[in-house]
């Protein structure tokens, strides 16, 4: 009896934490893999487009509100900073 509830507890707890693991392998592709996205970045007092992107591109944010962006042009990488409170970021994986 005492297998049957151990069997029953783990496939609880598989279940359970299945899409935390959905969620955990999508955060480590997107910090250390290729992760395809479409970015616009947007002025928030104009709503004027300042940037867009569509491909491979690794993000970085800081809690002040400034986003740095990481992508490659004809194969080279690059790197966009955009700093202060007045932008709107919107990232869409592809």
């Amino acid at each position: 009896m005492k297998k049957l509830w151990g069997i029953l507890l783990c496939i609880l707890m598989i279940s359970g934490c299945g899409n935390s693991w959905e969620m955990t392998k999508k955060n480590y592709q997107s910090d250390y893999g290729e992760l395809r996205r479409e970015i616009i970045i947007v002025n928030s007092f104009t709503g004027e487009i300042i940037w867009k992107y569509d491909g491979i591109t690794y993000i970085k944010n800081s809690s002040e509100g400034d986003i740095s962006i990481l992508f490659y042009e004809n194969g080279k990488p690059k790197k966009a900073d955009f700093i202060g409170q007045g932008i709107i970021a919107t990232m869409i994986e592809k």
